[in-house]
């Protein structure tokens, strides 16, 4: 099995065409016609966690009977737990962000 097609394995994937799955794959200098084994999980998680966040800004798609919606903070979640498992740079994209309030010590409260 190469790295391509154990990424088309996972279901949530099965509606993005190859060039989708590819364009993933450069983004990260993967190889998609690589041996897929253990040595190579590390890099098809991450591309992996790149398509959830990218597949979370999808519009919904409707079309006739043809329906289609994502859960969008599900594959955020998942997209996040893979790049916090990595320590990968990415992470800090899904974070809450924290809210500064204008407070900057003690002596700016009455």
């Amino acid at each position: 099995m190469t790295i391509i097609e154990a990424i088309q394995a996972n279901p949530v994937f099965s509606d993005l065409s190859v060039s989708t799955i590819q364009y993933a794959l450069d983004s990260r200098s993967v190889d998609g016609a690589a041996t897929y084994d253990s040595s190579s999980l590390k890099n098809v998680e991450l591309v992996s966690a790149d398509m959830y966040s990218d597949m979370a800004l999808l519009p919904e798609f409707k079309e006739g009977q043809l329906s289609m919606k994502y859960d969008s903070e599900a594959l955020k979640k998942r997209a996040l737990s893979i790049y916090l498992k990595y320590d990968d740079p990415k992470a800090e994209e899904l974070q809450p962000k924290p809210i500064n309030v204008g407070v900057t010590d003690a002596s700016d409260v009455a």
